[in-house]
């Protein structure tokens, strides 16, 4: 999935579509070698479908900026359902096909996407560009966080305080490594599809020294 998640990121830039298509490429190969050899963890193909499905419909919506009170309005009935796991007890063939998809995700960016444009604090905007990052490494953060818990044979639960909690450590902590990713120019291009911008002369502002902005 992360695979598939980078490799449809990286097609939607003109300049890095081979390397979208080279990802991609990978990420078909590994799941047609996962599905023939019935390996553990493999993401079920109705669930990949979806996913891909939705990463598409979603990215022309904000490529093209539409808004309508519909979407914003199926964004909300979505959270909630997704929220309202946690509460109710659903049947089990919903929660399997249904909640197990990252419904409270797709609800939150409809509604983002459909109400009033706000001013947003520049904390705020910095924040939101690691989430790219944060969805391609919170598996791994988790994983490691849940084996560290096994080792201390701390029993977890997870309740609704639980999960809370884990998120947000998840969550500082897979942004906290995407800080780390992006001081290194290899990485950084390499897990985050994030290129460093080569410095133009043209675009280099000098002091002069009547204290005037003079652009070379």
């Amino acid at each position: 999935m992360e695979l598939v998640g980078l490799g449809i990121y990286l097609m939607a830039d003109k300049d890095k579509q081979n390397k979208g298509l080279m990802v991609l490429a990978v990420a078909a190969t590994y799941l047609v070698w996962g599905y023939a050899h019935k390996y553990y963890g493999m993401t079920p193909l109705p669930s990949l479908i979806a996913y891909t499905v939705m990463a598409f419909y979603l990215g022309s919506k904000i490529k093209k900026q539409q808004t309508h009170w519909g979407y914003a309005a199926l964004g909300t009935v979505l959270l909630v359902l997704a929220v309202s796991a946690s509460f109710v007890t659903y049947p089990e063939i919903f929660t399997q096909y249904f909640l197990a998809l990252p419904i409270g995700g797709f609800g939150l960016l409809l509604m983002t996407l459909n109400i009033p444009r706000l001013e947003l604090p520049k904390w705020l905007i910095n924040l939101s560009s690691v989430s790219y990052g944060v969805y391609l490494g919170h598996v791994m953060i988790l994983e490691g966080l849940e084996f560290v818990i096994a080792k201390t044979h701390f029993p977890i639960h997870y309740d609704l305080a639980t999960k809370v909690v884990v998120t947000l450590v998840v969550f500082l902590l897979s942004t906290i490594m995407v800080l780390v990713i992006r001081r290194i120019p290899v990485l950084k291009e390499l897990f985050l599809g994030e290129s460093t911008p080569k410095a133009s002369v043209a675009a280099v502002t000098y002091r002069a020294p009547e204290y005037r902005n003079v652009t070379a």
